[in-house]
């Protein structure tokens, strides 16, 4: 069975983007489609979004994690803490705001490729250090902020070895070409990375709210998000390719917002499980340490 995806790579050229993600799930024995879903709390109108959508999460028993920067944790103390009170998983986002309002919308801030790696360094430690002061837990990950800003090779594994020397298990900060081409995980500074996947037709390109919104001031969420979601779904079983759904999306994006409710009715549908951060990077150490071993 897992051979015939591979088979459809090959037809004609080996040049297919999908080929290589394909190639390592097999080598590690993965047969089913997954989930990774995780929210980057980014902006002061997140925390009252998120307070809303864990009722649908647990209708629909979706897991999912939450990536909150240390200074939104400081002024979102009591929706964020009611958020881990309700088991939900939290992983280090950096200490410094990631965005500012400019009297019309939020833009960013903190771009870690603007600052010295000493900075950054700082900046994962001052956080790790606020997680737990704030909300009384042990993170076991990190995400950067603004993917594609810090993400060349030795970037990647200086924040890497950062995380592992505070005792973090897991990353998931890197771009989809980083999953085309390493597959749904990888082991760097025994941290295991979880790269965000895109979509089947646009693999290259994440696929996230905020790629997707219509519209960046009021936060309309553009039917192309469901549109690709679905192809994604469609494409992977027509030719029996599983995939880890390892997607991210803005809470006050996506509250309300029918491509995404749509997204989150066919999970349910489909029965496709869903895991936390640390059960992702627990299953693929586990594989990968497995198939290196072999």
């Amino acid at each position: 069975m897992l051979q015939s995806f591979l088979n459809f790579f090959r037809k004609p050229a080996e040049s297919h983007p999908w080929q290589g993600y394909a190639e390592h799930m097999k080598r590690l024995g993965i047969t089913q489609t997954s989930l990774f879903l995780s929210f980057d709390c980014d902006t002061d109108l997140d925390a009252e979004a998120t307070l809303s959508l864990l009722p649908l999460l647990e209708q629909r028993g979706i897991k999912a994690s939450f990536a909150v920067p240390g200074t939104q944790l400081l002024r979102q103390k009591q929706a964020y803490t009611e958020v881990a009170s309700r088991g939900y998983e939290f992983f280090n986002h950096g200490l410094r705001p990631h965005t500012e309002w400019d009297g019309q919308k939020y833009v960013g801030r903190t771009f870690y490729n603007e600052l010295t790696p000493q900075e950054v360094e700082n900046d994962i430690r001052e956080a790790d250090t606020t997680l737990r002061e704030v909300l009384g837990i042990t993170p076991h990950g990190f995400r950067a902020p603004h993917f594609g800003c810090y993400r060349e090779p030795d970037q990647v594994a200086f924040m890497h070895a950062v995380c592992a020397d505070l005792g973090y298990t897991y990353a998931s900060t890197t771009i989809p070409a980083y999953a085309l081409e390493h597959g749904p995980a990888f082991i760097s500074q025994n941290i295991v990375e979880l790269p965000l996947l895109g979509s089947w037709n646009n693999p290259t390109s994440i696929l996230d709210s905020w790629t997707y919104l219509a519209d960046r001031v009021h936060y309309r969420l553009s039917e192309e998000y469901f549109t690709l979601f679905n192809e994604t779904i469609a494409a992977s079983t027509k030719h029996r390719v599983p995939l880890l759904l390892s997607l991210y999306v803005d809470p006050a994006h996506v509250l309300g917002q029918a491509p995404f409710m749509r997204m989150l009715d066919m999970v349910r549908e489909l029965r496709i499980p869903s895991y936390t951060g640390k059960e992702c990077a627990q299953f693929f150490r586990g594989r990968l340490e497995g198939t290196c071993a072999a």
